[in-house]
C-alpha cells in the first residue's frame, strides 16, 4: 500500500492460508484507513477450488501447481522488483506457491470450503471476499449450487 491518502471505498487485499494474517492485514488496512477518516472495506482475493471431496479437490490443486510455468513466473517476479517501494515484491516475490503468486487458497470439499468462508466472516473489518475459481462459469455455479447453501454466514 502506499499510504492512506491513496485508500477508495473498498481496498483489496491478498487473502493468506493463514486467516490470522489476513485479520492483521485487515486491521493494517483499517489503521491507515481511519487516519484518512474514511470507511474503507478490504475484499480478501482467494483462490477457491473445490471438489466432491477435499482429496479430489486438493489433487485439482497439486495438477495446477505442477503444470505451472516457472519460466513465466520467473519473469513476473522479476518484474516487481522494479517496484522502487518494495510492496509489490514483498507479496510476489517470496515463490511459496508461485504459480498463485502468494494468493491465499481455499480448498476443499463443499463442506469444508463453507467452514472456512465462514471463518473469514469472523475477522472484524473484512467486508467480503473475491473468489478467484480454476473455471469462472464451472466454479461459480459449483460454488452457487453447492457451498452457498451450507454457508451460515449468509
Amino acid at each position: 500500500m502506499r499510504g492512506p491518502q491513496t485508500l477508495g471505498r473498498y481496498q483489496f487485499i491478498v487473502g493468506n492460508n493463514d486467516f490470522a494474517v489476513t485479520a492483521a492485514d485487515t486491521q493494517r488496512l483499517k489503521d491507515d484507513a481511519a487516519q484518512t477518516k474514511r470507511d474503507v472495506g478490504p475484499y480478501a482475493l482467494y483462490f477457491v477450488i473445490t471438489g466432491e471431496t477435499d482429496a479430489i479437490a486438493q489433487r485439482k490443486w497439486t495438477y495446477y501447481q505442477e503444470g505451472a510455468d516457472l519460466e513465466a513466473i520467473a519473469y513476473m517476479t522479476g518484474q516487481t522488483n522494479l517496484d522502487v517501494l518494495g510492496s509489490t515484491a514483498a507479496i510476489i516475490t517470496p515463490m511459496q506457491n508461485a504459480f498463485a503468486l502468494n494468493i491465499g487458497r481455499i480448498v476443499g470439499s463443499h463442506t469444508t470450503v463453507a467452514k472456512q468462508f465462514d471463518e473469514l466472516t469472523s475477522i472484524d473489518g473484512l467486508k467480503g471476499v473475491m473468489c478467484i475459481f480454476d473455471d469462472f462459469e464451472a466454479g461459480t455455479e459449483d460454488f452457487g449450487r453447492h457451498v452457498m447453501p451450507l454457508l451460515h454466514c449468509r
